[in-house]
């Protein structure tokens, strides 16, 4: 019974804290980490009705912040990362990090020289 007990705490742990905010997350367009706190906010102050209306309310604040800060990078973030997502793209994606890694050193240098 002992083992029983302590193999279902762990399993409730493990499906609680990796496997729901990962599904949630999924289907709401979240990243895991936020349904996790969202869920951890809203059930410390609500409850478990805390935990249901949490994660809409954080789903909403993040694509609104997503698209302000899309905004400001004017677009070309979503637009080329969302063009290379799954495994079979990691090369663009890199390939994408890099040039803009390099621009930004670029900008840099360039600002540097002026001085």
């Amino acid at each position: 019974a002992v083992w029983f007990l302590v193999l279902f705490i762990i399993l409730q742990q493990v499906e609680g804290n990796l496997i729901y905010p990962h599904v949630v997350g999924n289907s709401v367009g979240l990243p895991s980490i936020w349904v996790l706190a969202a869920v951890t906010v809203g059930g410390s102050l609500m409850g478990v009705a805390g935990m249901l209306i949490f994660i809409p309310i954080v789903s909403t604040v993040y694509a609104l912040l997503r698209e302000d800060v899309n905004k400001k990078n004017g677009g070309r973030l979503k637009i080329e990362i969302g063009l290379a997502k799954g495994k079979e793209n990691r090369d663009k994606r890199r390939d994408i990090a890099d040039r803009d890694a390099k621009r930004d050193m670029d900008r840099i240098i360039k600002q540097y020289n002026r001085r």
